[in-house]
Order: C-alpha cells, then sequence, then structure tokens
C-alpha cells in the first residue's frame, strides 16, 4: 500500500514525464507519446513470427497475458497483446510506461527474462504502475474539469478505455482528489484538449439531470 507521501511523488513524476512529452489531448496518442520518449512498441504477433516461439511461450516469458517492459540501456521497449480489445492494450502500455517512469526497469530484480523480486516488491510495483497508467490514460485536470458530466461510461469511450477502468479511475480521482489537486505538479498541469465532441456528453447529462428533475416535481 502506498503511502501519501510516495503517492505525491508518483504524481509529480508522472504529471512532470507528461508534461515533458506533450501530453496535451484526450484520447492520449500511444504511438506519439511512446515515439517522443523513445520507447519501441512490439505487438505479441511480431514476436510470434519473428521468433517462432508460441503464444503460450511467450507468456511464460512476459509472467501474464498482457505485456511487458524491458531496458535496453537507455532505451525502452514494450511488448503487448495485440490480440485483446483496444481499451484493455492502451491500459497496459500506459501501465509499462509507468514502471519505465517510476524507474522500476532500473532494478536489476525487473527483468523481463529474470524476474527475481519478491511478492511484496511485485506488489508495489504493480499499484505504482497501475497509479500511473491511470494518470496517463485519463489526465487529472480533464477529469476534474468536466467531472460533473463524467459518468464512467462516458469516460471510457472519451479516453478509449475499458468500461471496469473508467470505473476504477473515477474512484480513484474521488478518492485522493485533495492529494491530487494540492500537487504542485498539477497545480502547473495543462488541461489536455479533447478529441471528441464533449457538448454532446454535457448536453446528455443536462437532459438527464432535467428529466430527474421532472419526476421529482411530478
Amino acid at each position: 500500500m502506498t503511502t501519501p507521501e510516495r503517492r505525491q511523488q508518483l504524481y509529480s513524476e508522472m504529471l512532470r514525464f507528461m508534461r515533458a512529452n506533450r501530453v496535451n489531448t484526450v484520447p492520449l496518442d500511444i504511438g506519439a507519446l511512446c515515439a517522443r520518449a523513445g520507447v519501441e512498441l512490439v505487438p505479441l504477433s511480431q514476436i510470434v513470427r519473428e521468433t517462432g516461439l508460441t503464444e503460450q511461450e511467450v507468456f511464460s516469458i512476459w509472467g501474464n497475458r498482457d505485456g511487458a517492459v524491458n531496458a535496453h540501456g537507455d532505451r525502452h521497449r514494450i511488448a503487448y497483446h495485440d490480440g485483446l480489445p483496444a481499451g484493455r492494450v492502451r491500459f497496459t502500455i500506459c501501465e509499462e510506461l509507468a514502471h519505465m517512469v517510476y524507474g522500476h526497469t532500473a532494478d536489476a530484480a525487473f527483468n523481463i527474462f529474470s524476474q527475481a523480486y519478491d511478492a511484496e516488491k511485485y506488489a508495489q510495483y504493480d499499484e505504482e504502475a497501475r497509479l500511473g497508467a491511470g494518470l496517463l490514460v485519463c489526465p487529472p485536470k480533464f477529469y476534474y474539469t468536466y467531472e460533473r458530466f463524467l459518468t464512467p461510461r462516458s469516460l471510457a469511450e472519451i479516453c478509449q478505455i475499458t468500461l471496469p477502468c473508467a470505473r476504477v479511475r473515477q474512484e480513484v480521482f474521488i478518492k485522493y482528489r485533495d492529494e491530487i489537486e494540492r500537487n504542485m505538479a498539477y497545480q502547473f498541469a495543462p488541461l489536455p484538449q479533447s478529441r471528441t465532441n464533449l457538448r454532446a456528453y454535457e448536453a446528455a447529462w443536462r437532459r438527464g439531470q432535467k428529466a430527474a428533475t421532472s419526476r421529482q416535481d411530478g
């Protein structure tokens, strides 16, 4: 379980990374971000084709069915399962990016081919990476600015993530609102621009509010 002090550090590191790499639109342009950050993306289909390994053999190396990140000197490579739903792939890549941003890949025990860390360290790295990935797929400045009409379903559509992921993002932002809003990097973070017509979502929310009021009055 991360401490409030550690979470502040995690917020700051990810928000600075986002600013440095011009993460300024929602949904996140994963390809452009990885290119700017010098991260190579390698889909599972390419790995199977070029190595002759089966998918199950690759999953055994990764330790999961979603993906993994590995450091090559000062560069990183993210392998991911391109046969999964797009929203899940998006979060997986962001989670692997978070491992990089938070320095997990600098740990000699964090090695795709020889993972030597214990269960406690694994849980710590996993929790931190999920928090960081959440900031990437849905920047907190964006969420808090438009939260009045953002339901989990609309958040999933706008950020191009799965519905369960959107529900968790909303829960995290509500739970840690005070922490995030007093973070200095958050306060100076720009408001990402949406590539989706937010007015349509706001109009739908207003219609819902009006209908609810009419039912109460009736």
